[in-house]
């Protein structure tokens, strides 16, 4: 039975795919969590017009995107951390961290786009990258420095 895939489906394929799957898997599985409609005229054109709405409103979040990239990578950011011997920090930067600087300079990020991999701590620059959607990462330029009072 050849469908046509509402939703992305792992082994399968991404929306709006035209694939061949057995009269079982389509009636028991991708038909009732609505995955999929069977491939017929109208259904056809109908996808087709909601791929045409879809690219159109993916074009315009790409763009509101690359102007937040250019606005995160503008960003120079200072934590301040007390710091011991060696220049490692008495506890560490996490993600949340960065998320709240970036904040206070007036751009909001969530914290899980932030990729930092584990937590810093020790002293320097770095580069943060931060992934806005999928094919578009801004890096943020961070400098932790050493706490004095």
């Amino acid at each position: 039975m050849n469908v046509i895939l509402r939703d992305n489906v792992e082994n399968l394929g991404t929306i709006g795919d035209n694939v061949r799957v057995s009269n079982g898997y389509a009636r028991n599985y991708l038909f009732p969590r609505g995955l999929a409609v069977q491939a017929d005229e109208k259904n056809m054109r109908q996808v087709e017009h909601q791929k045409r709405a879809l690219t159109k409103k993916l074009a315009a979040v790409r763009a509101e995107k690359e102007a937040l990239k250019a606005q995160l990578e503008g960003l120079s950011l200072v934590i301040r951390r007390k710091a011991g011997e060696g220049q490692k920090l008495f506890g560490s930067i996490t993600n949340q961290d960065i998320a709240e600087a970036i904040e206070q300079k007036g751009v909001k990020v969530d914290r899980k786009q932030i990729e930092l991999g584990g937590s810093l701590k020790k002293l320097g620059s770095f580069k943060i990258p931060v992934r806005l959607m999928e094919g578009i990462l801004a890096e943020v330029n961070l400098s932790v420095v050493a706490d004095v009072e």
